[in-house]
């Protein structure tokens, strides 16, 4: 037995309008078991998807890194100029403006 034969799927059931037509036949209702249990794989995955490649920030020792396949970069963005806090732009230094920088890291297949 895997991990996602033991996730259980909620039921899903409500009081549709009468222009929304309910569909109870076993090829709609197999179908719709796949989805929503792709959609639950899905999440599992990405969860840990974010676990490895927390990981591999943690090993990296360099803001780019390139190994089994793999590039990690750190990417460092400035932050963004608020202009609503502008009253006048002409004759304004609007970097005393800029919201304070970001940085992520960002992984690609190479």
């Amino acid at each position: 037995m895997n991990v996602f034969e033991t996730c259980a799927l909620p039921e899903f059931e409500y009081d549709a309008p009468s222009n929304i037509g309910r569909k109870e036949d076993s090829d709609w209702s197999s179908l719709a078991v796949d989805y929503r249990t792709l959609k639950l794989q899905i999440k599992f995955l990405e969860k840990q998807m974010e676990e490895v490649k927390n990981k591999l920030i943690g090993m990296a020792d360099k803001d780019i890194c390139i190994g089994g396949g793999i590039e990690l970069q750190k990417i460092v963005k400035k932050g963004n100029i608020d202009y609503s806090k502008i009253d006048e732009l002409q004759f304004v230094d609007v970097e005393k403006f800029r919201k304070p920088s970001t940085e992520y890291w960002k992984i690609n297949e190479v």
